[in-house]
């Protein structure tokens, strides 16, 4: 990341200020297995991508 700013007072009243932001990132992939589960879970197949209800639903309360 890098940032570089330079400002400049042309009259009393009037302030130019120019400004270049940049970043950059390299080698930033993963290589993640697409079965990082345990194996003994691997049997259920799709069933695994099924959504669940919220186990915690009701249960966080808030003083609002």
């Amino acid at each position: 990341m890098w940032n570089a700013n330079i400002q400049r007072n042309i009259t009393k009243n009037l302030l130019v200020e120019v400004a270049y932001i940049g970043s950059r990132g390299e080698h930033i992939w993963n290589n993640f297995t697409s079965n990082a589960t345990f194996s003994q879970y691997l049997s259920l197949g799709k069933q695994l991508n099924d959504l669940v209800d919220n186990p915690f639903f009701g249960k966080i309360k808030t003083d609002r």
